[in-house]
């Protein structure tokens, strides 16, 4: 089942979603993926439950989370194993510095043709871009449209920064003792911020963490592994899936994260995230070690959707948030192998014809920036 945030009101003078009935929402479709309606997640033997989520609907996942640690008798009986968040959109007040720094901008690739040894008149430009490709207003713009949709969502501007609500302004009472936590981040999304803040407290209070950073990718780029169009596996993305899988898989056998960082501090005093900036899949592989390396190698595939993260996770119940076009959505499934995403046609030839001059990688001689 796939409710959108619009469909999620609670009555007719309020016709569109908001924290309150999307935390409804979430919390009564994990009851009913923990209960005995599923074999899988019956007796002793049940499937460890997960929670993941993008873009917005990764910031309401992550508050999911929070909550359900400190209300337990929400999930009676049960508990999250872990969790995981590509482009999560956590700071509702939507003042990072990610929003002026990697705002999209054109970068105009002038040259300048000669004939007959004199310069012509005629100059050949060419395009490229940098930034957040998904988000190409400005970063005033930008952050007026946020603010506005995170006031409809969390209902006040007083709002924007209660912890269970926007995340990035959560501490120890809300984040101690969350299950392993997995965050995706693009180098040059918008909210590159909301990741790596809420990753480093999070790691700060006790709580496994994995942060991957992936250089010059823009806002959920993980559902872009075709490659926008252009006929190349966006390796990034599948690298992504991979690290997903075997997260999922690992805690799924031992109840803990796959990667952890050595803690020089004094006992009790938390930890950091254990961080890796993917440069390249050489980098990926070397810095989350051999076991990751054999991992990939053995479940490496070659395909186009999410139904591939089956094949690395096995059997696991999850409850999945996601967001499209700035609304949250709720997508509940146990059987990834089934699961075939998409985006919308439109943004997906949008951010094609974007991702094209992007990957072309043209060497500039001047440049022309306009935010």
């Amino acid at each position: 089942m796939v409710p959108d945030f619009p469909l999620l009101s609670s009555n007719s003078t309020h016709p569109t979603g908001n924290f309150s009935t999307i935390m409804d929402a979430l919390v009564a479709a994990l009851q009913w993926l923990a209960s005995d309606s599923l074999p899988e997640c019956k007796g002793n033997n049940a499937a460890r439950l997960f929670v993941a989520g993008d873009s917005s609907g990764g910031g309401s996942a992550l508050s999911l989370v929070m909550m359900l640690r400190s209300r337990p008798h929400l999930l009676p009986g049960n508990t999250i194993a872990g969790a995981f968040f590509f482009s999560p959109w956590t700071n509702l007040k939507c003042d990072t510095s990610d929003y002026y720094y990697n705002s999209f901008s054109k970068v105009k690739v002038a040259t300048a043709s000669t004939k007959g040894g004199e310069h012509d008149t005629h100059a050949f430009a060419d395009t490229t871009y940098v930034g957040d490709i998904i988000f190409q207003g400005s970063p005033d713009k930008n952050r007026r449209e946020f603010v506005s949709v995170a006031e409809q969502y969390a209902g006040s501007t007083h709002s924007l920064t209660d912890p269970f609500k926007s995340p990035y302004h959560a501490g120890a009472d809300e984040l101690s003792g969350c299950p392993p936590l997995y965050f995706v981040a693009g180098g040059s999304e918008t909210i590159l911020g909301d990741s790596v803040a809420v990753a480093q407290r999070a790691a700060a209070f006790g709580v496994q963490v994995h942060l991957d950073i992936y250089p010059g990718m823009w806002h959920d780029f993980p559902m872009y592994s075709e490659g926008c169009g252009s006929g190349f596996k966006l390796w990034q993305a599948h690298a992504v899936l991979r690290t997903t899988g075997l997260f999922v898989k690992h805690i799924s056998a031992t109840g803990r994260s796959p990667f952890a960082v050595l803690d020089t501090r004094s006992p009790g005093s938390g930890s950091v995230p254990f961080t890796v900036i993917n440069f390249s899949p050489e980098t990926s592989r070397l810095m989350k070690g051999v076991d990751l390396q054999r991992e990939i190698t053995e479940l490496f595939w070659d395909s186009r959707s999410l139904e591939d993260l089956g094949r690395l996770s096995g059997w696991a119940p999850f409850l999945l948030t996601s967001s499209f076009g700035g609304f949250t959505v709720l997508a509940l499934q146990f059987v990834w192998r089934r699961l075939s995403w998409h985006k919308p046609r439109s943004q997906q030839q949008e951010s094609a014809r974007l991702c094209d001059g992007w990957m072309r990688g043209i060497e500039l001689e001047k440049v022309e920036l306009s935010l």
